[in-house]
């Protein structure tokens, strides 16, 4: 359906013509009521805001159910994918006319920092809004290291008593 239609009259001094350009826009209407909406993929809202913990990403997804939703997480992306079936139910005494609600697939990613904690995202389906709570990772804070002079720290135990080794070592060959 046209809403504005590109041959809309110019000033004409036969007000026939307009009365002509007006009955054909009316017909342009009305032969558009019995299209038929075609499969298509569409692309749902996102909105995503952060706090100093989290980032929360919403999607609007009206009139799907939970179980066509399908959220995967591969390498740092997020995938958000889906799809909607037109109803197909037959109805004998009732005709319809439009076909405006969008049907099909969609598939959304998002790269996603690596500050993420991307074994901790959760998800939540309500009202035709899918929410997903994304956290950070902690960051690590910067901390003084001290220098260990002492026996039987992580060093000893890697290398064993080797210094006791060499010295016996040493004495056996003389």
């Amino acid at each position: 359906m046209r809403l504005i239609n590109s041959n809309w009259p110019t000033r004409r001094s036969n007000s026939v013509d307009l009365f002509d350009e007006m009955e054909r826009m009316f017909a342009d209407f009305q032969n558009s009521w019995d299209q038929q909406p075609a499969q298509r993929s569409f692309t749902p809202a996102v909105d995503v805001s952060e706090s100093a913990e989290h980032y929360l990403m919403t999607v609007d997804l009206p009139g799907f159910k939970k179980d066509d939703i399908k959220i995967e997480m591969n390498d740092n992306v997020l995938t958000i994918s889906g799809e909607r079936r037109r109803e197909t139910t037959v109805d004998e005494e009732k005709k319809t006319h439009r076909f405006e609600r969008s049907y099909g697939s969609f598939t959304r990613s998002f790269s996603l920092p690596t500050t993420v904690s991307g074994d901790k995202i959760e998800a939540n389906y309500e009202d035709g809004v899918l929410s997903l709570y994304l956290p950070k990772t902690p960051v690590a804070k910067a901390r003084t290291i001290q220098i260990e002079s002492k026996n039987g720290g992580f060093f000893d135990k890697l290398l064993g008593n080797k210094k006791d080794v060499e010295v016996k070592s040493n004495t056996s060959s003389h």
